[in-house]
C-alpha cells in the first residue's frame, strides 16, 4: 500500500504537535510499510528541524530556509522534491522547487556550502554516537553490572547491541558522505543528484564507503540486525579520511 495515500494531516499533527497545515508534505524514501516513513514538511515558520517517532521521521523547514538550501543543493533538501510523493500543499511550491533543482547550475558558492555541510553533518552523527554510548552505559549501570563487564562492552570488539540513537548517528553519518559525493558530481557535469544515483552506480571510493555504510545502517534499523562498536568506529574513521582526502 501507498502510505501517502493515507497519511491524514491528523496523524501528522499528532507527531510534531503543530496545528497548521504545512505548505507542502512529501513522502520520500523506500515508502514501503514496513519500513520507517520519511516525511518533508514546508511550514510558513519556524518549526523543529527533526523528529523522530514511531517509525515515523518528520524533515521539517521553515520556506526562507528552504529556498536557501534549494539554492546550495542541499542534498537533504534536493531529495524529497525530486524523489517524493506529493500528499498535501501547494503543488505549485513543488513544481517551482523542482524546475529549480533541475535547471538552475551550480553557482559559486555552493561547493563551500556542501564541504561546510559535510564537516557539520560529520560532527553531529560523532555527538549521537557519544549520546547513544552514553545512553548504554547507563542502562548496563542501571542493570547492576560491574564496572569491568561495563569497561570490556563499552570498549571491547565483541559487544553486540541495539540502540535507536547510535542508529540515527549513523543515518547522520551517510549524509556526510552524500554531500562529498555531490560536490564530485557537480564538478564533473551533473545537473542534479539523489541518493538512489548513488546508491544504484557508485562511480568512486567515496560512493562505494556511502553505499556500505547505508547498507549497515538500514540492515541495523531496519532488519534489527545487532550494532558493533568495532564496525561503526571504523566507519567514523573511513569518513574522517574521505573528508580530509576529498575536500
Amino acid at each position: 500500500m501507498d502510505e501517502s495515500k493515507v497519511l491524514s494531516l491528523e496523524k501528522i499533527s499528532s507527531l510534531n504537535k503543530i496545528n497548521s497545515i504545512p505548505l507542502l508534505g512529501i513522502v520520500y524514501g523506500s515508502k514501503k510499510k514496513k519500513n520507517d516513513l520519511d516525511i518533508f514538511l514546508l511550514y510558513d515558520f519556524p518549526v523543529e528541524k527533526n523528529i523522530f517517532i514511531n517509525n515515523y521521521d518528520l524533515n521539517q523547514i521553515e520556506k526562507n530556509n528552504f529556498s536557501f538550501k534549494l539554492a546550495h543543493k542541499d542534498i537533504e533538501y534536493t531529495e524529497p522534491i525530486l524523489t517524493g510523493d506529493y500528499f498535501t500543499g501547494n503543488k505549485q511550491i513543488l513544481e517551482e522547487a523542482k524546475d529549480f533543482i533541475l535547471n538552475k547550475p551550480v553557482e559559486k558558492g555552493v561547493f563551500d556550502y556542501l564541504i561546510k555541510r559535510s564537516i557539520e553533518t560529520f560532527l553531529q552523527s560523532k555527538e549521537l554516537y557519544s549520546s547513544g554510548k552514553t545512553n548504554l552505559f547507563n542502562e548496563l549501570a542501571t542493570n547492576n553490572e560491574d564496572c569491568y563487564s561495563i569497561k570490556d562492552k563499552l570498549f571491547g570488539d565483541d559487544f553486540k547491541f541495539k540502540s535507536e540513537i547510535i542508529n540515527k548517528s549513523l543515518s547522520v553519518l551517510t549524509y556526510s558522505l552524500s554531500y562529498l559525493a555531490s560536490i564530485k558530481r557537480y564538478k564533473e557535469g551533473e545537473k542534479f543528484i539523489t541518493i538512489n544515483q548513488i546508491s544504484k552506480n557508485p562511480i568512486s571510493d567515496l560512493e562505494r564507503n556511502f553505499c556500505e555504510l547505508r547498507k549497515y545502517f538500514k540492515d541495523c534499523s531496519k532488519n534489527k540486525k545487532l550494532l558493533s562498536f568495532r564496525k561503526i568506529d571504523n566507519y567514523f574513521q573511513k569518513t574522517e579520511s574521505l573528508l580530509n582526502k576529498n575536500t
